[in-house]
């Protein structure tokens, strides 16, 4: 679940978002879209905790959104960025990267073929985990991203332009992960494909969230 209570956003003395409410139930999906520069992105921020809002709350699973809580909250929340940052020098290590943080020692480290399935899953070649980051498109990185989310099993996405950087049959296997049922999740597109398969459709307008769409 995410809850968001009158949450205002200040950045370089500019209001960017004012009294801002959003209740997410577990498994519910919405996108927020609007101009570039309007705050969609610091909204996502001010949820991930790594930006202070000028004023409001923000829950997630019923924990505060807070400094002293955010080691808890990476325990099931997550971000997919627009740019992701793989950090690590081959791709099998940058989907095994996250298991080596305490964060995650209690999870089973995936194996060679659970590598492989997940790979398949984003339309990946099992080949590719032995290929250089650095040699990888914009699209390849960003699906090697949500698969390794994909692995860590986290229950709240925050996404950020997911599907931007990919072809038709990428940004379908995506979707097809972003819209599992058990999953909350939060986007932050301009990406029509996505839009349209959200059942809750919000616009930023004059600082606020407006409703668009439900499909609920």
């Amino acid at each position: 679940m995410l809850q968001i209570n009158n949450i205002t956003v200040v950045r370089n003395d500019t209001v960017l978002l004012q009294n801002i409410n959003l209740l997410l139930p577990h498994g519910g999906k919405a996108v927020i879209t609007g101009p570039s520069g309007s705050g969609k992105s610091s909204l996502l921020a001010v949820i991930n905790g790594t930006l202070s809002p000028l004023a409001g709350q923000v829950f997630c699973n019923g924990i505060e959104v807070k400094p002293e809580n955010l080691s808890k909250l990476r325990q099931f929340l997550a971000m997919i960025e627009q740019e992701p940052v793989l950090a690590a020098e081959k791709v099998d290590e940058a989907l095994l990267l996250p298991f080596n943080f305490r964060l995650n020692s209690q999870l089973p480290k995936p194996d060679r073929k659970e590598l492989e399935n997940v790979l398949t899953e984003f339309d990946l070649p099992v080949h590719i985990l032995n290929q250089l980051c650095s040699e990888l498109s914009g699209g390849e990185k960003q699906r090697i991203a949500v698969a390794r989310i994909n692995l860590l099993h986290r229950q709240v996405i925050l996404a950020d332009e997911a599907t931007s950087a990919l072809d038709d049959r990428s940004c379908e296997e995506v979707l097809n992960y972003l819209l599992t049922p058990e999953l909350t999740v939060l986007a932050v597109s301009h990406d029509p494909r996505l839009i349209e398969r959200f059942p809750l459709i919000l616009k930023v307008n004059d600082h606020t969230l407006q409703q668009c769409g439900d499909r609920m």
